[in-house]
């Protein structure tokens, strides 16, 4: 990343924040960049899924992911509190549109210029989420200045069938 992109503000969204895999292996990983100094500043996470949760309640589970899975250990408690700081949730389902007008929104009053949407959701939502990201005109057409960018990240489930 260059210098001038680690200083633009950047929204790591999260469709299915909620699943196991985010809380054990991405919040995590994340810790650990936030360590090492490796984000951009400013970083925000935007947790984007269906359960009945607030900021409050998705920090809390995240904090206890970061606690049990993260690698370095003793976990530094001012690093985790600037992360978990910088976490916002909404609650919605991948096929409501409201949802993606309440995600552009909140994206505009952080000031969001990078975006990165990952898709930790089950392989057969991932079209309607993107054509809400689409829909919602949240890609890099929205950016005025043209110095931010859009990425779009598809997770792989682990397993070859929805069985697995």
């Amino acid at each position: 990343m260059s210098q001038a992109n680690f200083l633009v503000p950047t929204a790591f969204i999260i469709f299915g924040v909620t699943g196991d895999l985010t809380s054990r292996k991405l919040v995590p990983a994340l810790y650990e960049l936030k360590l090492a100094d490796r984000l951009p500043n400013p970083f925000y996470i935007i947790g984007y899924a269906r359960r009945d949760w607030n900021d409050e309640s998705m920090r809390e589970h995240l904090k206890q992911g970061v606690i049990q899975f993260a690698h370095s250990q003793p976990i530094e408690e001012d690093v985790l509190d600037a992360l978990l700081g910088s976490m916002h949730y909404l609650q919605a389902a991948f096929e409501e549109e409201d949802g993606f007008r309440r995600l552009g929104q909140l994206l505009d009053k952080l000031g969001a210029e990078n975006r990165l949407y990952y898709l930790a959701a089950p392989p057969d939502v991932y079209s309607t989420i993107i054509r809400g990201i689409g829909s919602a005109k949240l890609g890099c057409d929205v950016i005025n200045d043209g110095a931010g960018s859009v990425s779009q990240v598809a997770f792989e489930v682990l397993g070859g069938d929805s069985q697995s």
